[in-house]
């Protein structure tokens, strides 16, 4: 088991490769293309004109993952510093029976980390929209068509998981 001070150590690197990462992402200026959308939102002019109603769904789909992605990165970095509060106690109080609850949320911490840098490979402008897949078992007789029934059900399973909607055309 490590020390209070080597695991200090540790998180602290931690929690700036978070403030580096957030800083990469450019999430500044995510806020400010979320605050355009909203304007954009609230004009009247836009609402009376019939010809950009096309765009409403554009729009309001764009808003709530720039929303999503922003809320998800700010309450990664208040808990990271809440964590890091809690080990500046801890040090204080040399309170090394505090190591084991400050690891739990530490991992945790890691876990939402992996999947928000994950995430944020999906940063391009036609990554928000709809997707398509088609899974055809080709030759291989039953074999194949088993396959590609597995394969069907996976990628069900993982968008069912990630909160996905599906609809099946065929």
């Amino acid at each position: 088991m490590q020390s209070l001070q080597e695991f200090a150590t540790e998180y602290r690197s931690f929690d700036s490769e978070i403030t580096e990462r957030y800083d990469s992402l450019g999430l500044p200026e995510v806020e400010r293309e979320a605050q355009g959308l909203k304007k954009r939102l609230e004009d009247p002019a836009f609402w009376q004109d019939t010809n950009r109603r096309g765009e409403l769904t554009e729009i309001q789909t764009r808003l709530a993952s720039l929303e999503k992605k922003l809320e998800s990165w700010m309450s990664l970095k208040k808990d990271s510093r809440d964590l890091l509060e809690y080990l500046e106690i801890a040090l204080l109080e040399k309170a090394d029976s505090m190591i084991p609850e400050l690891q739990s949320k530490y991992t945790n911490i890691q876990k939402r980390f992996e999947a928000l840098d994950l995430e944020s490979l999906l940063n391009g402008e036609d990554d928000f929209r709809n997707a398509f897949l088609n899974i055809h078992p080709g030759a291989g007789g039953t074999e194949s068509h088993d396959w590609a029934d597995m394969l069907f059900r996976a990628y069900l399973r993982w968008c069912e998981k990630h909160g996905y909607s599906q609809e099946i055309l065929d």
